[in-house]
Formats: C-alpha cells, sequence, structure tokens
C-alpha cells in the first residue's frame, strides 16, 4: 500500500514538472519580452531620476555661487562708495580737468 502511494506521488509530481516544462516552452518568448521591456521602463525612470537629480545639484551649486558673487559685489559696491564719498569730501586744491587735457599748454 505504501509503496504504491509512493508510485503515484512520483508519478503526480513527474506529471507536475512535465507540465510546468511545457507552459514554460510555451511562455518562454512572452514572458523574456515583457520582462525586458519592464527592465528597460525602469531603467529609463531610473535614468530619469539621475539626471534631474544632477540639475538639481547644478541648480543648487549655481545658487550657492550666485550668493557668494553677489556678497562680493556688494562689498566691493561699499567700499567703491565709501572711496566716492572720500573723494567727494576732499577739498578740491587743483582746478578741475578741461576738455583739452591732452594738449600742451
Amino acid at each position: 500500500m505504501f509503496s504504491t502511494l509512493k508510485t503515484k506521488a512520483l508519478v503526480l509530481l513527474t506529471s507536475f514538472k512535465n507540465e510546468i516544462v511545457d507552459t514554460w516552452e510555451k511562455i518562454k518568448v512572452p514572458v523574456i519580452a515583457i520582462a525586458a521591456l519592464i527592465i528597460s521602463l525602469r531603467f529609463r525612470e531610473l535614468v530619469v531620476t539621475w539626471i534631474t537629480k544632477a540639475g538639481q545639484r547644478e541648480v543648487k551649486d549655481d545658487n550657492k555661487k550666485d550668493q557668494q558673487i553677489a556678497a562680493q559685489e556688494s562689498q566691493e559696491s561699499a567700499e567703491a562708495d565709501a572711496l566716492q564719498a572720500e573723494a567727494n569730501s576732499l577739498p578740491s586744491e587743483q582746478p578741475p580737468v578741461g576738455e583739452d587735457w591732452y594738449k600742451k599748454q
């Protein structure tokens, strides 16, 4: 009785295995094609994400550089304003330069 049960189980397992192999042979090409399509779409998504992150990093770096340049420009403008105020406060000892400054007198 035990040996017949064992034999029936082996026959069932073998037929199940043969069905799986047969089914795989029938659907192998579509499954591989669908898997390739899914992988390519996912890869495209990853590339888009990577490019987006790189662009955001670039914008962030540019904003940081813009802030540095604006701070430097503000400092230089303040220095120029101070020089202009100093120059305006100096007494006028020399006569102003005329339009014929390049001619010999």
